[in-house]
């Protein structure tokens, strides 16, 4: 399985590039933005396994830059970091863009490549459970469909569909 490919918004440089070296030498594919304008641009071109955003920076706030992530890929697990504890952004974060992880900063290092495995995880989790979805409904539509054609066969030729079959799996002709 190739490396999880993780796009990370922060205005402060230094955050960036440690954020960077931490999670690639942990073996993710790690993209890094300062402003939040360009990583939407980006994120337009190119779908992120996780998305990991400072809370504060100028001109959009990250709680808007993640609730904007949401609507393109609502699936992709969202990660807010600050260095701020303020209560009223981690229940706005939550409930406008369902973050699903909010760390303080300085961050620890292990706790944030624990966190990003655990949302890279779920993102996985989540597209299994979504292929396997859609292939259920596929195949309920095909038994559908041939539930509805045996009936349209039945109705023009009554008893058409009635076959007698043996246990090795030859079909038994009655004699008229």
């Amino acid at each position: 399985m190739s490396a999880a490919k993780i796009l990370v918004v922060d205005d402060e440089l230094n955050v960036l590039r440690a954020i960077d070296r931490l999670l690639t030498r942990a073996g993710y594919s790690v993209v890094t933005f300062d402003n939040p304008t360009l990583a939407l641009s980006a994120a337009n071109a190119a779908e992120y396994d996780v998305v990991i955003s400072d809370y504060q920076m100028p001109d959009v706030n990250g709680v808007d830059f993640l609730a904007t992530l949401q609507s393109l890929y609502p699936d992709t697990p969202r990660i807010m970091l600050t260095g701020q504890a303020d209560k009223a952004a981690m229940v706005q974060s939550i409930n406008k863009a369902a973050v699903f992880r909010f760390l303080q900063k300085p961050y620890d290092n292990a706790e944030l490549i624990e966190t990003v495995s655990a949302a890279v995880a779920a993102h996985r989790d989540n597209e299994q459970i979504s292929v396997a979805m859609d292939k259920l409904q596929t195949e309920e539509s095909a038994d559908y469909r041939r539930k509805k054609a045996t009936e349209a066969l039945e109705r023009e030729s009554p008893g058409i569909t009635d076959v007698n079959w043996t246990d090795n799996g030859t079909i038994i002709i009655d004699d008229f």
